[in-house]
């Protein structure tokens, strides 16, 4: 990460990071910013095996919208604080999305994180430079955007960055906290693939963070 640290200018002090809300969101912010512009891709995919790969990522400045979302984690996580990968799924159509959806093949999905604020869980937006601040600047969850979103013609709204664009309906998503891929192969292999494996079973569970799954039902 220092590689990364280096080409930014910066030198994080985790004291003065979470100083106050003020410092916690000015230097989220800024590593939003400093993620957009070195890993460009339009969101097509890179190498499945270099996802969530920071040399991958410095070497080739390529990522999709998962990969701004692990490398954000990866800093801010280094920085001392708690982030949760979100896996948003939904329809185009008029239909309300349902959660059996997650199973289905073709399914449009958007990754974003959330982080562990002074006042809460922010949502962070990785298609757009966008934070979860309503006009007030009190700071959104990615419920309490879903909520917004309800509200909000999708069509004009330029407030939730890519799913305003991609969303027919407002807050027609679901989402799971700590899911990175319905098929496997993203992150490192977990101790029930190398089961599988060793078994000789070709089957790739999800890619997940157990600790972070268990927010969805806590």
């Amino acid at each position: 990460m220092s590689a990364f640290y280096k080409k930014w200018g910066i030198e994080p002090n985790a004291d003065s990071i979470h100083l106050d809300l003020t410092h916690e969101l000015r230097f989220i912010r800024s590593i939003q910013g400093f993620v957009f512009s070195s890993l460009i891709g339009n969101n097509y995919p890179i190498p499945k095996d270099s996802v969530g790969s920071v040399e991958y990522y410095y070497k080739k400045g390529q990522g999709a919208c998962y990969d701004r979302a692990i490398l954000m984690e990866k800093v801010l996580a280094e920085e001392g604080f708690k982030t949760r990968h979100i896996y948003a799924y939904f329809r185009r159509d008029s239909s309300t999305t349902r959660t059996l959806d997650l199973f289905k093949k073709r399914l449009f999905s958007h990754a974003l994180l959330e982080v562990k604020t002074k006042n809460g869980w922010l949502v962070v937006d990785t298609g757009k430079q966008w934070m979860g601040l309503d006009e007030t600047g009190s700071i959104m969850s990615m419920e309490e955007a879903r909520a917004q979103l309800k509200k909000t013609n999708p069509s004009s709204s330029k407030e939730f960055g890519l799913l305003s664009q991609l969303t027919p309906l407002p807050g027609n998503l679901k989402f799971v906290y700590g899911l990175y891929s319905r098929n496997g192969h993203f992150l490192k292999p977990s101790r029930l693939e190398m089961l599988f494996s060793a078994l000789g079973l070709a089957i790739h569970p999800p890619d997940y963070n157990l600790s972070t799954l268990l927010d969805n039902i806590i």
